[in-house]
């Protein structure tokens, strides 16, 4: 479960995936290395001109040393973002 570990990624097909689904308004990302490689990956562009926020979440891993009741509150803004 360590970033360390990440060899050979391959992004998914996000500029797809927004052309597919127009209404998608926010991408949530599980820790720093996700987030990073989102942006090492996608045209710089793609969420500021499909109008689309981006937010970090801590990591699920169990390496991230915070506690899973401090996690689960940090990824009760997905729910937030649903009802807006």
């Amino acid at each position: 479960s360590a970033d360390a570990a990440i060899r050979e990624c391959r992004p998914n097909d996000i500029p797809g995936l927004t052309k597919k689904c127009p209404e998608l308004r926010h991408i949530y990302f599980n820790g720093r290395a996700a987030q990073q490689l989102f942006f090492r990956f996608m045209p710089a562009d793609l969420v500021e001109n499909a109008g689309i926020g981006t937010h970090r979440l801590p990591s699920t891993s169990p390496a991230y040393p915070l506690a899973f009741e401090d996690k689960l509150d940090a990824w009760r803004a997905i729910l937030h973002g649903l009802k807006m």
